[in-house]
């Protein structure tokens, strides 16, 4: 019977087709191009680059030898960098924590004084909220800054932009807050050392702002600025000093103030001097470089001036008691 059927079957008729190599090679190529698209849009080449690999427009440090990401064009593709270690991790994680830390300690904050301090009037809430809301937008716009450095060149300088405007905002605020507790029963040396201090800081802002100052070349000029508008606005602290002395520094949060400042001092020396990576290229390519280092203790110098200023509110709640009415 299966020999019968095997007799009856035209071989002739089926034929084996051969596939052209050429349109299989196009085909594969084809495969190959659509899936690099993809997933150069949305997933992220954890490859990382090294020095001289880095486009001419990345933000470099000549002593971080390696772990520079790729240039994304991609909003989702900066964001899932999140998700793996390269040379910004460090400064991405150390303000975004103390940001999010922020936004909730807010609240707890404010539950905890109206429950300390009864009368505690809403212009005294208001302005250490301000305070906390000038803090958190350092933060924030740092760590924007620094997940988008890879994108493109247009939307780096951009959020470099903002990441200026959070540090003016964060000083202004913290200016704002120590005078206004500091000077907590003279209204009208208040408000002239307020103008005096946003004056300052709006004239850095448009210096920052400049395009001509912009670029490595520029580096320490930019760093000196912030620091000439922190140590300006020091005058009132000693003004203070000086009119009311040691009672003043003890009981107001001079001393908190102080040490702010230290913090500051110890960071921008890291930050100016590269320090470490400049004694050990490639040792703190991820981790602990000099950037990270300054985010450090720029988030120690935010909680030293609140702290400050909860010792002022302390103060001026309970032993300014005839201009607190």
């Amino acid at each position: 019977m299966l020999l019968d059927i095997l007799d009856t079957f035209d071989v002739s008729k089926f034929r084996i087709r051969r596939q052209d190599p050429i349109a299989r090679q196009q085909r594969v190529a084809s495969v190959d191009v659509k899936q690099h698209r993809k997933t150069h849009d949305s997933i992220p080449q954890r490859v990382l680059l090294t020095l001289e690999e880095v486009p001419k427009w990345y933000d470099i440090n000549p002593f971080i030898l390696t772990g520079y990401r790729h240039q994304t064009n991609s909003l989702l593709g900066c964001l899932a960098s999140w998700t793996y270690l390269h040379n910004e991790s460090g400064n991405i994680y150390s303000h975004l924590i103390p940001a999010v830390a922020a936004i909730f300690g807010h609240r707890l904050l404010y539950n905890y004084l109206r429950t300390e301090y009864a009368n505690l009037r809403d212009k005294d809430w208001t302005i250490i909220s301000l305070q906390l809301w000038a803090a958190l937008a350092c933060m924030s716009t740092s760590t924007m800054y620094h997940t988008m450095i890879c994108h493109s060149p247009k939307v780096k300088h951009n959020c470099l932009m903002y990441d200026y405007v959070g540090i003016l905002a964060v000083m202004l605020g913290n200016f704002i807050s120590g005078i206004y507790f500091g000077f907590y029963c003279e209204p009208r040396l208040r408000l002239t050392y307020w103008i005096l201090v946003t004056s300052m800081s709006l004239a850095t802002g448009v210096v920052m702002l400049n395009r001509r100052f912009h670029g490595p070349k520029w580096r320490r000029f930019r760093m000196n600025c912030f620091l000439l508008t922190g140590f300006f606005a020091s005058a009132p602290m000693v003004h203070g000093t000086i009119r009311w002395g040691r009672e003043f520094v003890r009981k107001t949060g001079v001393r908190y103030y102080l040490l702010e400042i230290l913090c500051i001092l110890i960071g921008c020396f890291f930050y100016e001097r590269r320090l470490p990576e400049r004694l050990f290229p490639g040792r703190f390519d991820i981790w602990w470089h000099s950037h990270t280092i300054w985010h450090v203790f720029v988030v120690l110098g935010v909680g030293m001036h609140l702290v400050g200023t909860l010792t002022a509110l302390d103060y001026d709640y309970h032993y300014r008691s005839v201009c607190y009415a």
